[in-house]
């Protein structure tokens, strides 16, 4: 009976110590990893500096599922325990994941675990009722704050027992689009490109200064228009009396219009000459 039962106990840690591998095993292939950069990123994906690096880690929802099945119940908790902050142990498999991010040079700038588990525990209330709760951590966010402006490869590591998870080679270099220092040459091309931004720089000023120009110009015309009325007033036009229209010359003998007799005494007058 005794064997028996040590069989059955040698046996069921096997399965369980197997079931545990299985989850180590399978964890390099649902891990998800997702990383952001704060910096100035240049047109070829690399920078030319750096502020901090923001790492989102999750491990796959069927991962999880395994731990949560192979881990076992606490026990009962009271909940005014739970009240004051306190947390039952970790009492199954966890998965423990390591970060680190090197400098060109190999050395370890930042470092750090990420550890993935379940709990299982019932909450007692105060009055007697037990509520079962399982805590599931399965994701982490992990913030970098590096500032690194010297040029090189920098690699962000994330690995689990020894080998490579994640691997992400992050390149600082040079701006190429900086300004020029100012103890570099300045060939005859780049002086004539100067030139050219100098003349086009005034040339967006020409329409401004000719639209001012043609505005003073109309309104110095309209005031002198104005003066120009005032100071010679228009004779008051000529009408012929009997159809009321304006004559062309306030002289004339005749209506151009109407043929009407206008000056009768100089028609008179043109007679008598006539007859002498």
């Amino acid at each position: 009976m005794k064997s028996k039962f040590l069989l059955i106990t040698i046996l069921t840690f096997c399965l369980f110590f197997s079931l545990f591998s299985n989850i180590k095993a399978r964890a390099s292939d649902q891990l998800q990893v997702n990383l952001s950069i704060t910096g100035n990123e240049m047109l070829d994906g690399n920078y030319s500096s750096i502020s901090s690096i923001y790492v989102h880690v999750k491990a796959d929802t069927n991962l999880i599922k395994e731990i949560v099945q192979n881990t076992p119940d606490y026990g009962p908790v009271l909940e005014s325990w739970l009240k004051l902050g306190n947390k039952p142990p970790v009492t199954g498999p966890k998965l423990i994941y390591r970060l680190d991010f090197y400098s060109p040079d190999g050395r370890s700038m930042y470092a750090t675990d990420i550890v993935f588990f379940a709990r299982k525990y019932s909450v007692v209330s105060d009055n007697g009722q037990r509520r079962p709760v399982t805590e599931i951590v399965d994701e982490t966010n992990i913030v970098i704050p590096v500032k690194i402006e010297i040029q090189g490869t920098y690699k962000l590591l994330i690995s689990h027992e020894g080998r490579p998870i994640y691997v992400k080679n992050i390149v600082l270099e040079k701006d190429k689009e900086e300004n020029k220092t100012p103890t570099e040459t300045i060939t005859p091309n780049q002086e004539n490109t100067n030139k050219t931004q100098k003349a086009n720089n005034f040339s967006d000023f020409l329409p401004i200064i000719l639209t001012i120009a043609g505005i003073l110009l109309i309104v110095i015309s309209f005031f002198i228009i104005i003066i120009a009325v005032k100071r010679f007033p228009k004779k008051p036009e000529a009408k012929c009396p009997f159809c009321h229209r304006t004559l062309f010359d306030e002289n004339d003998t005749f209506c151009c219009y109407c043929g009407a007799l206008l000056r009768p005494e100089k028609k008179q007058n043109n007679d008598e000459n006539e007859n002498v």
